[in-house]
């Protein structure tokens, strides 16, 4: 139960600024931090793109999970290469109001350059 509190309060706190619109980019996003960021910002009404490890066993159930959870997209790291990644970031700020920020929350250190 403590594991639990801890990732909600620790994505809480890396969310506490994220309002209704903004777009969320989620490095590491399988893990309990991840599960409790997407279910955030569903409940905000910010949009969560969750980019699952790629040392995942399953990464098709991981981001099965974290769309049921709340993240409106979720794919596998790799995904954050592809060019479609940044156009799917670009569609989900296009469609925010216009003071929405992004944020990029890193969880597990993946590059994306």
């Amino acid at each position: 139960a403590a594991a639990s509190f801890a990732a909600a309060a620790t994505a809480y706190g890396l969310l506490r600024d994220v309002d209704a619109g903004d777009v969320v980019i989620h490095l590491g996003a399988e893990g309990a931090v991840g599960q409790c960021v997407a279910q955030i910002c569903g409940a905000r009404g910010a949009k969560a793109l969750g980019l699952v490890s790629g040392d995942v066993l399953d990464p098709g159930d991981a981001v099965d999970v974290l769309k049921n959870l709340g993240a409106v997209a979720a794919a596998p790291a790799r995904f954050a290469r592809d060019p479609a990644c940044r156009a799917l970031v670009a569609d989900l700020r296009e469609a925010a109001p216009s003071d929405t920020a992004t944020l990029l929350v890193d969880c597990e250190r993946i590059d994306v350059a």
